[in-house]
C-alpha cells in the first residue's frame, strides 16, 4: 500500500545538477562545458557515481516550460521590421540578430515601441555631443600643450642662469689663488740666496802636563 501512494504524489521541484565533462579537471586545455562522453570504457558513460551525472530525460523540463526564458517567454529573432508583425505581444520577446547593422537596428526598436513589442537586446544610442563641446575641449587641450611648453622654457632659461652664476662664483676663487702662490716666488728672487760656508772644527786646548 506505502508504494501505491508513492506513486500518486506529485513530482517534487528538484534543482539541476552540474553537467560537467568527463576529466575536465585534470587537463588545462578543457573547459567544464558538457560534452557527450563516447568512449568505449567511459565511467561516465557507463553511470558510476563518483564520476558525476550524466545528461539523462528525466532532467528535462516540463513541457509548459520548455523553450522559454526566465520571463517564461519565447525568443524569436528578428531581422527586419516585417519580422515582428509574426511576433505575439504577450507570449513572445524580440531578439534582433547579430548580423543586423546599427541603422537597421534603430528602425527596428522604433517600429516595436510603436507595436508594444518588448526586444531583450535593445540597442542603446550614444548621446552625441554637441558643436560647441568639441570645439571647447579642443581649445582646453591647445591651452595645456601651450602650457607645457612655456614651463619647459622657462625651466631651461633658470638652469642656464644658475649655470652661468657658479661659473662667475668659481672664477675669482681661482684668480686669488694664483696671486697667494705667485707672491712667495716673487720675494725670493729679489732676496740675496745665503752663501754656505764650510764650518771649520774648534781646537780643543791642550792639556798641561804636570810632573812629579
Amino acid at each position: 500500500m506505502f508504494h501505491t501512494k508513492r506513486l500518486f504524489k506529485k513530482k517534487t521541484v528538484v534543482k539541476k545538477p552540474q553537467f560537467k565533462r568527463t576529466d575536465f579537471k585534470r587537463k588545462k586545455q578543457l573547459k567544464d562545458k558538457w560534452r557527450k562522453p563516447r568512449g568505449r570504457d567511459n565511467k561516465l558513460r557507463l553511470g558510476k557515481f563518483s564520476k558525476g551525472p550524466c545528461v539523462r530525460v528525466g532532467y528535462g523540463n516540463s513541457k509548459e516550460k520548455r523553450g522559454r526564458n526566465k520571463d517564461s517567454k519565447y525568443e524569436i529573432l528578428v531581422h527586419n521590421v516585417s519580422d515582428l508583425e509574426k511576433i505575439d505581444k504577450k507570449e513572445d520577446v524580440a531578439v534582433i540578430a547579430g548580423a543586423v547593422g546599427l541603422k537597421k537596428k534603430y528602425e527596428i526598436s522604433k517600429k516595436a515601441k510603436e507595436m508594444g513589442i518588448v526586444i531583450a537586446n535593445e540597442p542603446i544610442r550614444k548621446k552625441k555631443e554637441g558643436t560647441k563641446k568639441i570645439k571647447a575641449r579642443e581649445e582646453e587641450s591647445k591651452k595645456k600643450k601651450a602650457k607645457k611648453v612655456e614651463d619647459e622654457k622657462k625651466k631651461a632659461e633658470e638652469a642656464k642662469k644658475a649655470e652661468v652664476k657658479e661659473k662667475a662664483v668659481a672664477k675669482p676663487v681661482e684668480k686669488e689663488e694664483k696671486q697667494v702662490k705667485a707672491v712667495p716666488k716673487e720675494n725670493d728672487a729679489k732676496k740675496p740666496k745665503p752663501v754656505k760656508t764650510a764650518s771649520k772644527p774648534e781646537k780643543k786646548p791642550a792639556k798641561k802636563i804636570t810632573g812629579k
